[in-house]
């Protein structure tokens, strides 16, 4: 069996169905309640983009759920296919360092370009976004009582990557402002 190579927003629907048989507006709400958008990249709009492809991947099967109160919604369920390929990701997932491929280290790779008050302005600026992505997974994460073992510790995760890239970032922003204090010295 071809097991298929999957995006992370793939990842996170079939994790949601793993928990049971949903249609595509409850899967939304997980979404949200959980605050999954602050870890992983999944919009409102390519949820059912991505049940479609689950579905023609065979990974999960839908049918039609008749509703009094207006038309039939589509119920997805995880297939077994789905549960192998799903628990073979998170096995992948957790057991090899993401690449550290990021923009931040091409732009710091090549900061000297910059004149130093616009790197300390740009990174000041980054610094102020990610103080306020932090602030998010707290609040996020102090509406959820309790909160489930598998949030708890991605919200630990995204917190103790993000203090520590605001210490990098602060160190860097010391001696670049040092850097900027030699020059007017000078």
């Amino acid at each position: 069996m071809r097991i298929p190579e999957l995006t992370q927003a793939e990842v996170a629907i079939l994790s949601l169905l793993s928990e049971g048989a949903a249609h595509g507006y409850a899967l939304n709400e997980a979404i949200e309640y959980r605050g999954m958008r602050s870890w992983t990249d999944i919009a409102f709009s390519s949820i059912y983009a991505i049940l479609n492809r689950l579905e023609k991947e065979a990974l999960i099967t839908s049918r039609l759920d008749p509703s009094a109160k207006g038309p039939a919604r589509k119920i997805y369920r995880l297939t077994r296919k789905g549960r192998t390929t799903l628990l073979k990701t998170i096995r992948l997932y957790i057991s090899e360092p993401e690449s550290p491929k990021s923009r931040i280290n091409l732009g710091a790779a090549y900061i000297e370009l910059l004149p130093t008050e616009d790197a300390i302005q740009c990174l000041e600026g980054y610094r102020t976004k990610l103080q306020e992505r932090m602030d998010h997974i707290q609040k996020v994460r102090a509406q959820q009582q309790p909160v489930p073992f598998g949030a708890d510790i991605i919200f630990d995760h995204g917190l103790i990557k993000g203090h520590a890239e605001l210490e990098w970032i602060d160190d860097v922003l010391k001696q670049l402002r040092k850097r900027q204090e030699n020059q007017q010295h000078e």
